[in-house]
């Protein structure tokens, strides 16, 4: 019996050690060559994304109001789909859908130059939306 024993834990021990020692020689996977290509690819993306728990139309029309207050003109609108605004120095566009957990996702596609306004942004439709920030 003791045999049995130590033989088990004998090919447990020499497996376990060989499927640690393939996961440390391993090296990671180059990034494509796209990537090392285009420095553009590089580069942050243009849009910020964010989850709300409240109903698409719920969003939708808190971003209308937000929009509205910061006295944007709203340019074109889908219901429940995307707003695009104009505001003094920037264009924005709003789009709309809905995540496999309930969630509404907005997502803010901006220009470059205007991080800061689509986070505010982001944050303004949080408060309205009565969810606390990330």
């Amino acid at each position: 019996m003791r045999c049995t024993h130590a033989l088990g834990f004998l090919l447990v021990f020499l497996t376990a050690c060989a499927t640690s020692s393939r996961s440390r020689d391993r090296t990671p996977d180059p990034p494509p060559a796209e990537l090392r290509a285009d420095p553009a690819a590089r580069a942050p993306s243009p849009e910020i994304a964010r989850t709300y728990r409240s109903g698409l139309p719920i969003c939708f029309d808190a971003a209308l109001k937000v929009c509205r207050d910061r006295d944007w003109r709203i340019v074109s609108q889908q219901p429940s789909a995307s707003i695009s605004a104009r505001a003094p120095s920037f264009d924005v566009t709003l789009n709309f859908s809905r995540t496999p957990e309930n969630r509404t996702r907005v997502t803010v596609r901006r220009t470059p130059d205007s991080r800061d306004d689509s986070k505010r942004l982001l944050d303004q439709l949080c408060d309205a939306l009565l969810e606390p920030r990330p």
